[in-house]
């Protein structure tokens, strides 16, 4: 997939990609307490929680970077197939993202494409916390996204 509007790219996950994967990974808070844990523990086996997330990621069918035109990474675009038709769909975010914007540019475009390509007949669009920024991306397009979820029909 490769998708673009007047300020953002959102394409398929490449080599490329990987520090920013990282960067992304790293600032997220169960992350941030996984590594202070494993910093912790003296000459134990270094966790490499990072690394091993980035192996499962790049084999990914359904995983895509969201970017500003500018080349600014914003961040990434997760589909979890839990059957043929039902998926879960997850954006993560960059602390410091300008995001705003991309629900109206891209997003319908977005789930347009994913359920081109990944079959689903029902998209299940979850937050991964209350502060989860991908909140300002469902809410601009009209998504209620209080309870943390919301289910997509894709017929």
């Amino acid at each position: 997939m490769y998708l673009e509007s007047e300020n953002f790219i959102v394409r398929k996950l490449k080599l490329e990609d990987e520090e920013n994967i990282r960067a992304l990974e790293e600032s997220r808070p169960w992350a941030k307490g996984i590594l202070k844990f494993a910093a912790s523990i003296p000459g134990g086996e270094k966790i490499k929680y990072v690394e091993s997330l980035w192996e499962d990621y790049i084999k990914e069918d359904y995983f895509w970077c969201i970017y500003r035109k500018d080349g600014q990474f914003c961040g990434d675009v997760q589909l979890d197939k839990d059957s043929e038709t039902e998926c879960h769909f997850y954006i993560q975010l960059m602390d410091e993202a300008k995001i705003e914007g991309f629900g109206k540019e891209l997003f319908e475009q977005l789930i347009d494409e994913v359920v081109k390509e990944s079959g689903a007949k029902h998209l299940y669009f979850e937050l991964w916390n209350d502060k989860d920024r991908s909140k300002e991306i469902f809410e601009e397009v009209g998504y209620n996204m209080e309870s943390g979820a919301w289910e997509y029909d894709c017929k």
